[in-house]
């Protein structure tokens, strides 16, 4: 826990309240010149959090401009690691961002993975006032995987003002999303009115298995419990192309399958044609995403488009907002989602259902 200071925390408090040198706090923070010892290491970055040691370069180097050094500076926090970049989703919504930054006045000050945030030397370093006045958090899901993590979200609101979620909501921050429940009720419904009754959910245990059940359920469907497969929790080809092999062994397989993203859907066609087994002939399948790859697949793929271009400008456009009404109530806005038809559901191609809800 961070505890509250009435003047500026120096490297000399740190030393003191771990019982070192100052030169061994300074080695520590600037990873150098000298090596530390891991346990003297640890009692210093523990020194760090407690006293919320920031380092002061900014004020130094350029003045404090009456507090509006960063006033239009944003950072970006990622959840999880470097590999989520090989996502088409989280891509498309960084370029939606990076896209319109500038014309929305703000420039980009940062972007670090959620991973990176446990260094303490490099959250104290940039996660301030003087360094950004807002924040995007993208995939946040991945930032509440440890119970622990809880503390760095907790930081973060105390030193930033400027918050905003972008795609998943966490500790009640203001929200840019899609509808998952009803991305998947587009699928669903889609499905049922092709004449399919037996179908399959492929992906992790979110909203939009949720969506799936309701769905049925709504229709008078059974929901069958080998019917949906979790092969895991990131919606990767890998766990598609796992839970459709799962799917597909059973004594009764459906005849249709949702899967919760189009990298899962990518899979779920490899296993499918895999097994000797047409799509959409015996096994229609459907998604989430509109990827950019979506279209090119073999057969073209039918998806739910999430508008990723349009998520990013909404979340600059709810910085700016909340800039000037810092006081404004934490909401979520929820951006429409359409299904896009194509020839893997065996319905047609390139015709637009859209939710308007």
């Amino acid at each position: 826990m961070t505890m509250k200071m009435d003047k500026q925390v120096t490297q000399k408090d740190v030393a003191q309240h771990a019982g070192v040198s100052v030169a061994v706090v300074s080695y520590v923070i600037n990873k150098g010149p000298r090596q530390v010892s891991d346990e003297t290491k640890q009692r210093v970055l523990a020194a760090v959090r407690v006293l919320g040691y920031q380092p002061n370069k900014f004020a130094r180097a350029l003045g404090r401009n009456d507090g509006k050094v960063a006033a239009n500076q944003i950072g970006i926090i990622v959840g999880g690691s470097a590999t989520i970049l090989q996502r088409p989703f989280y891509a498309a919504v960084l370029s939606g961002i990076y896209d319109k930054v500038h014309e929305q006045g703000n420039r980009i000050r940062f972007m670090h993975f959620w991973d990176d945030l446990k260094d303490d030397v490099l959250f104290n370093e940039h996660v301030r006032e003087d360094e950004v006045s807002s924040l995007i958090l993208l995939a946040a899901d991945l930032m509440r995987v440890d119970p622990a993590h809880m503390d760095i979200i907790k930081q973060l609101e105390a030193r930033i003002d400027n918050i905003v979620c972008l795609d998943t909501e966490i500790n009640n921050f203001t929200t840019v999303t899609f509808d998952r429940v009803v991305a998947a009720r587009l699928v669903v419904e889609h499905f049922i009115r092709l004449g399919h009754r037996r179908i399959g959910f492929i992906g992790n245990a979110g909203r939009r298995v949720m969506g799936y059940r309701q769905t049925l359920e709504q229709h008078g469907l059974e929901v069958v419990p080998d019917y949906i497969q979790h092969p895991g929790v990131y919606n990767s080809s890998e766990e598609g192309f796992k839970g459709a092999q799962a799917m597909l062994a059973l004594k009764v397989v459906p005849t249709a399958i949702f899967a919760a993203s189009d990298e899962v859907a990518i899979g779920v066609l490899g296993a499918v044609q895999k097994a000797g087994l047409r799509v959409p002939e015996d096994m229609a399948v459907a998604s989430i995403d509109n990827s950019s790859f979506a279209p090119f697949t073999q057969p073209p793929l039918t998806t739910v488009n999430v508008p990723t271009e349009q998520m990013g400008a909404y979340a600059l456009h709810v910085i700016n907002t909340q800039k000037s009404a810092p006081k404004l109530s934490r909401t979520t806005i929820t951006i429409d989602t359409e299904l896009v038809v194509r020839e893997s559901c065996g319905a047609g191609s390139s015709t637009l259902l859209g939710n308007r809800k």
